[in-house]
């Protein structure tokens, strides 16, 4: 019996299946990947932020710790740790500011779940997919990031004229570029979440799917079949389930 199902799934191809920012929706993720149907070949990674704003976080982390899905470093599990490396120092004030939800998040983690989540790398890159939680410069190379621009690889969204960095804080005043808008592809396709969008943001060498599941949008997949080893012939499906709940409340969207 086991032979014939090994038999029956090597007629299928490698999939590399890539989820946008779940955030404690853990319905929602278990329905979606229930209308996916990983098969035991395929490869599911998440772009990060699998915590926070949803009501789930823990749970999310077992189930990905159980199914062997891999985690990209997202800027809500970089909060988290750096949190808990300055209360493991015993510092009288914690420079880390965490939201009341984001402190009971923290208090309900043990030890094993801080693990899975410090172990999470910046980025995979699969043939010429890569992923990364927000976004990449022209002028950056995943392989030889300093610190400052490992931390720019979780938060970006914004460039200002000369394609440099800008905070949300500064894009009132200042000429603004979506980074993906302008993005070259010398560091592969690039799939990516940690921007909200009502619907998936496609660019020639890059693509968005966080829809912001925790404020009530949708809970969004790419899947890609075989060759994406070669950008010309990507071939991706979107797959999409609607949030259940508004578990979080967003301003506005892009």
């Amino acid at each position: 019996m086991f032979e014939f199902f090994s038999k029956f799934f090597e007629v299928f191809p490698k999939r590399l299946i890539v989820y946008g920012d779940v955030h404690g929706c853990l319905d929602e993720f278990k329905e979606l990947r229930h209308k996916i149907t990983p098969r035991p070949n395929d490869i599911e990674v998440s772009l990060g932020d699998i915590i926070n704003k949803g009501p789930h976080s823990k749970e999310l982390i077992e189930y990905f710790m159980l199914h062997k899905i891999l985690l990209i470093t997202g800027n809500h599990e970089d909060k988290i740790l750096r949190y808990r490396r300055f209360e493991k120092l015993k510092s009288k004030r914690n420079p880390i500011i965490l939201s009341e939800l984001q402190k009971k998040v923290y208090h309900s983690l043990s030890r094993v779940h801080f693990e899975y989540l410090s172990k999470a790398p910046l980025f995979y890159r699969f043939g010429k997919v890569t992923l990364l939680h927000a976004g990449i410069t022209n002028a950056m190379r995943l392989e030889t990031l300093g610190k400052k621009e490992s931390a720019l690889i979780f938060h970006i969204r914004w460039l200002d004229k000369k394609f440099h960095f800008v905070s949300i804080e500064e894009t009132k005043n200042k000429g603004k570029y979506f980074w993906s808008d302008v993005y070259d592809g010398g560091s592969g396709f690039v799939v990516y979440g940690h921007q909200p969008f009502k619907e998936v943001k496609v660019n020639k060498n890059a693509l968005g799917i966080d829809t912001g599941c925790a404020y009530g949008n949708k809970l969004t997949a790419a899947v890609f079949d075989m060759d994406y080893d070669i950008v010309e012939n990507l071939n991706y499906s979107i797959y999409q389930v609607n949030a259940k709940a508004v578990y979080s409340v967003k301003d506005h969207w892009i």
